[in-house]
């Protein structure tokens, strides 16, 4: 069986950017600017869930916070620390956590981060930017500078895919490589 490459040039990319849904149309179809949680009990449950895969989380791992604008970023770095870096981010309505299959292969090659993107049901506090703000965008920049990352490979799914795109349309210079998993596309490409 051959190898799937998944990763894009910033060229193709950049071609395809018209085949994204613009950030404003996003807001429609994910969760509220409010808090993702419908209750403190919920929260008290997905966290504890969090915190059961954590305890069986397949390799060794470091928690940490980073202090943004926005609040404060949770992440999970797992693989040996002078590997390359590759920094994971969820889709809608996930958290870090979805990233726990995966962990053991991509953390062999490289360093991995997998964040809990700000506003979604994961440890990352603090005020939800607007989508079509580039809040996103800047709040991904400064955990990348919190981790002392100058330049990394993104990997996202669904939202998570829509950011590592829009970050690397933003910032090419700080982007590696690009994978995108189900990248939110718009009505004229379906």
């Amino acid at each position: 069986m051959s190898k799937l490459t998944l990763f894009y040039t910033l060229e193709q990319l950049d071609s395809m950017k018209q085949l994204w849904l613009p950030p404003q149309a996003l807001g429609e179809f994910l969760m509220p600017v409010q808090s993702p949680f419908k209750s403190d009990a919920a929260r008290d449950r997905v966290l504890d869930d969090y915190d059961a895969l954590l305890a069986r989380w397949p390799v060794s791992y470091e928690s940490r916070f980073i202090d943004t604008e926005f609040g404060k970023a949770h992440l999970i770095a797992s693989g040996n620390p002078t590997a390359s870096p590759l920094v994971l981010l969820h889709g809608g309505g996930g958290n870090a956590t979805m990233w726990f299959h995966n962990i053991t292969a991509l953390a062999a090659t490289f360093r991995v981060y997998a964040l809990d993107i700000i506003g979604d049901v994961g440890r990352s506090t603090g005020a939800r930017p607007a989508y079509a703000s580039g809040g996103h965008v800047r709040w991904l920049a400064q955990v990348l500078d919190g981790i002392g990352l100058g330049q990394t490979a993104l990997a996202g799914a669904s939202f998570g895919s829509w950011l590592a795109a829009d970050f690397a349309l933003k910032h090419p210079e700080r982007v590696s490589g690009l994978a995108l998993l189900a990248p939110p596309l718009s009505s004229r490409c379906v």
